[in-house]
Formats: C-alpha cells, structure tokens, sequence
C-alpha cells in the first residue's frame, strides 16, 4: 500500500450533528479503503486520502451559499473531478445527483467507486454542452471550474447552466481568481507568461509551450521537422489546441500559410491538448451580468463562514475569491422583461 504524509482539516463548522459527521467520516474511510482494495488510480487514491482525512469538513461550507438545504432536489456538481462530494450531498438529504467533468479518468473512477455506492449519475460535458434534460435541476455547484473552462465556451457554459436549471433553480459559482482583486491581477499576470513558456513551481520546466513542442513532434514525426523548426511553431502557436493547433501547423508546412501567435503577456494559458484554460480570471461582475442575460437573478456573496451579499461595489475585489449565486427566472418574455426594468446595472444611460 503506499503511504502519503496525513494531512489535517480543521473542523470549520457546527451545523452538522455528530451523527453525520461520524457517519460520513466513515463513508470516506469506506471510499479510501475500497480504492486502496481494488487498485484505483493514484489520482483518485489521493483524493480520497485526503476526503478521509478530513477534507470533507471544509467543502461542506459550500452548500453554506445556497440559500436554502439542498434536501430533495437535484444537484448537479459541475467539474467535479471524481465527485467526492456525493456522499455530503447524500447525508444532506438531496435526492439526485449528477457529476459532470471532461475528464474521462475522473469520469471512470469516480462512477466505480463513488457512482455505484450512491446510485449517482456522471456524464462527459463536451465543449460545455449538458447531455441532461432542461428544467430538471435545482442546485449546480461550480467551485474552482470556471477558470479551467476555454474562453470560447464560457458563453455555452452559462446557457447551458441556466436550460437545465428548473424555475427558481440555484447556481453557485465560486473562483479563486478574483480580477477585481488587485494583488490577484498583479500576480496572475506574471504567472501566465511563466505557465505558457518560462519556470514554474507549478510546472517546473514542462511549462505550455513545451506542451506544443512534443505534441507537434509526434504529430509530424514522419516530417522529421528538426529542433529548431519544432520550437519555432511552438512558441507561435500558443492558445491553439487539439486539432486547430496540428491542422496549424500542417497549413504552414504544405501551404506555407502561418500567422505566428505568441503568448501575450495577461492571457491566460490554454493547454494544447485539452484546451482548458490555466486559472483565467474573472471581475464578478462580469459574471454577473454574463448569468443575467440567460435568465438568471444574481448576486455577489462574500465570507465562507456566513455568507451574505456584498454591501456595494468596493467589496467585490475585497477577497481573492468570489462567489457568486444567480436563481433561474420564468422562461416566459413577460417575466424577463420585468425582471430587465428592475435590473440595478447601468452600463448606459
């Protein structure tokens, strides 16, 4: 069996009864011990080292955002990895629940080892598209997803949330990569020239723009393109990924038709292979108004503990993390336009 140094979650909260909390320290030991008996993946071992280690106690405060329990409804975990969270959800009383991610090892291990155990549902999101009916869920839970997703797909990202949602259906997003935030902005533009083609202590040296060296080296390993020329279209394609960046390429070599795209200083990177992006930065606001013009009602949240909407616009880059809650309006014209006359933003006069 291999062994992991511990870690400790502290108990963050009290609105759990020391029956659930037993009864779901045990399910995650249950978890662990059934990935260690059936030899899952070292990923999602890991992940439920640290689930059993306590880890559970700190994601619990999630479901804190919402405004009511999520007792009966669906939810649908949105990037959920391996979908550790089912268990919280079951213990909480909700009646379905659904993982979604594009991962498709997080996908295979969380449904053997999770999925079977609670009858949950997982499904692939391709290019932010929800194989899942309109109108038949209550609560989606966003956390730490919405900067991986591509910025091409942010949009369908948003519909899609909203078709699914039922009628007064709760979305919560929640982000580590506040742009309002100054110290975030500052240290994110540094970051992303160092992720895409410099030294990382996230990366090491196996930053983006090598990425693209060897995905293009196998790509036209029969070119027997030298070094030089490899690391030439790297470095110029950067944001490009999975067929667009070879087919790129392949028009350079037989067209010699080439636009050279290198990274641009604060532009988030775009991994060439699954062309998600690396912690791309959000002001919330923008999200905000993003979520209104699909139906739903919004609202920026701050603190963890007690969450509560922000007291005016000089506390939404207040914290590196933002939080925001948008509830699904009526689908019918009459209700949205009411809702249009009564929206507070002002952007033009």
């Amino acid at each position: 069996m291999r062994t992991r140094r511990r870690r400790n979650y502290m108990t963050l909260h009290s609105d759990i009864s020391d029956e659930s909390r037993e009864s779901l320290a045990k399910a995650y030991n249950e978890i662990y011990q059934d990935a260690i008996d059936r030899e899952a993946g070292r990923k999602f071992e890991r992940m439920s080292e640290r689930y059993k280690d306590g880890m559970w106690e700190r994601i619990l405060l999630r479901l804190r955002l919402f405004s009511r329990p999520v007792t009966g409804g669906t939810f649908l975990d949105y990037g959920c990895k391996f979908g550790h969270l089912t268990p919280i959800l079951m213990e909480r009383g909700a009646k379905n629940v659904i993982s979604v991610d594009v991962d498709d090892e997080y996908l295979s291990d969380g449904a053997k080892f999770i999925g079977e155990k609670y009858n949950s549902t997982y499904f692939k999101s391709d290019d932010c598209y929800l194989d899942i009916e309109s109108n038949s869920v209550d609560f989606i839970l966003v956390n730490e997803v919405i900067s991986h997703i591509n910025p091409s797909l942010v949009e369908n990202f948003y519909s899609e949330c909203s078709r699914v949602l039922k009628e007064g259906g709760e979305i919560v997003i929640s982000d580590g990569n506040n742009y309002s935030h100054l110290k975030t902005r500052m240290d994110l533009i540094d970051w992303y020239s160092l992720w895409d083609g410099g030294h990382s202590k996230e990366f090491g040296e196996s930053n983006y723009e090598k990425k693209r060296f060897v995905t293009l080296r196998r790509a036209f390993k029969e070119r027997k393109l030298d070094q030089e020329k490899l690391e030439y279209y790297a470095h110029n394609t950067a944001g490009l990924h999975g067929d667009r960046l070879i087919e790129t390429v392949r028009r350079a070599l037989d067209e010699g038709v080439f636009i050279e795209r290198p990274h641009r200083p604060g532009i988030p990177p775009i991994h060439p292979n699954y062309g998600v992006a690396m912690e791309r930065a959000f002001y919330p606001l923008q999200v905000e108004m993003s979520l209104r013009t699909y139906g739903l009602d919004t609202v920026q949240l701050i603190g963890a503990g007690a969450p509560r909407p922000i007291a005016g616009e000089h506390e939404r880059g207040k914290t590196k993390n933002f939080v925001i809650r948008g509830v699904k309006l009526p689908e019918s014209i009459e209700a949205l336009q009411e809702y249009a006359k009564t929206d507070t933003t002002k952007v033009d006069e």
